[in-house]
């Protein structure tokens, strides 16, 4: 059973109270049915700003946080647009919490223009509006509820995948795993790759407005593997990456076999290549993963009736990102990606499935 986490920031007592019972008797109906309700309340701006900071320095983030705007009666220093902030800083800690404004102060003169940019860039995902005709009755909180908790029960991968990213930032920001001896190309990388796992989230977060999953995960496969290539690169020479990937090539193409496809010299052919990279970086097992995220760039970038990227390439490319930039696999989040998987393990490729099983057996060692 998954547990859903809410927060309710609301200054009115009414309101709060109200909005509360309505969630327990949700949870208590069992309409999530696999979910585990448990509510987190804030009566004031600064009691929800400091439950959002702690959820983020515990990791024990929110599924769910439910905005009012208008803290003017909180007797602690709200204002009439203090909810805006909050919901700037809850996406800042954690953005793929499901940001849902619970008020009926958003249309007003003086707050609409924030409220529509907020909501244009994706930090408010739903707008439950207190003054709503049936605004009191539990049908209607039900109704929002449930579309709000399926939808995070089908996109559970995706707390894993953002995870994963902060496994990352975090490893490469502490030096856990260096990149490179100049201080300057190391910090450049390290903006790159944050750069792209923001965009990836963002991306992912946003997918239902593009309605061009094919384009999306084009782009996202392409980004992922441009974060791999300028891990491993890292300030090595071009000369150096050749001395070093000749050397080590009867060992690369013994991984390369593993995958069942031949060993050819050609794959070395230019001496810039993401191969030659790859096996001047390690030839240990996780050679094989790169490998393969490799492949799939490549066919990606070059269309064919063979290929389609599918979600499945996405969260092997996140998994094997990870499997690099970690010092211990054993940190890596996979329980939701590999549920995500079994679930809907019918839809997609058999040879993906093949590489997908090989990687989740990797991490399970």
């Amino acid at each position: 059973m998954r547990k859903i986490r809410i927060l309710v920031a609301e200054d009115t007592k009414v309101a709060r109270d109200i909005l509360v019972e309505g969630i327990e008797e949700y949870s208590q109906a069992n309409l999530s049915g696999k979910n585990e309700i448990e509510i987190v309340k804030a009566e004031s701006y600064s009691k929800a700003l400091q439950k959002i900071i702690e959820s983020g320095t515990d990791n024990n983030y929110f599924d769910i946080f439910f905005a009012d705007i208008d803290f003017t009666e909180d007797g602690k220093g709200g204002k009439r647009d203090s909810g805006f902030e909050l919901i700037e800083r809850a996406f800042e800690v954690c953005p793929i919490t499901a940001i849902v404004t619970h008020s009926g102060q958003f249309h007003a003169k003086d707050l609409w223009d924030k409220y529509e940019d907020l909501k244009q860039n994706g930090l408010i995902v739903r707008t439950m509006d207190k003054s709503h005709g049936e605004g009191g009755s539990q049908k209607w909180l039900n109704e929002n509820l449930e579309k709000i908790v399926t939808e995070i029960n089908e996109q559970a991968f995706l707390k894993d995948l953002w995870l994963n990213h902060k496994l990352i930032l975090n490893n490469l920001n502490l030096n856990k795993i260096k990149i490179c001896s100049d201080p300057f190309r190391e910090l450049s990388i390290k903006e790159e790759i944050a750069s792209n796992f923001e965009t990836i989230t963002m991306l992912l977060l946003k997918r239902k407005n593009f309605n061009a999953d094919i384009i999306l995960f084009r782009l996202i496969l392409q980004l992922y593997h441009r974060s791999l290539e300028v891990f491993i690169a890292g300030d090595k020479t071009e000369e150096e990456i050749v001395k070093i990937s000749d050397s080590n090539k009867e060992a690369a193409f013994k991984w390369v076999a593993d995958f069942g496809k031949p060993a050819n010299d050609r794959e070395f052919t230019s001496r810039q290549s993401f191969l030659r990279k790859l096996a001047a970086f390690t030839i240990d097992e996780k050679f094989k993963f790169g490998y393969i995220l490799n492949i799939y760039r490549n066919r990606s970038v070059h269309p064919n009736k063979e290929f389609r990227p599918e979600i499945i390439h996405l969260l092997f490319a996140n998994l094997t990102l990870a499997i690099f930039m970690s010092e211990n696999k054993g940190e890596i989040k996979y329980q939701s990606i590999r549920d995500f998987y079994a679930k809907h393990a019918i839809n997609f490729n058999w040879i993906a499935k093949k590489d997908f099983d090989k990687l989740i057996d990797f991490l399970k060692l």
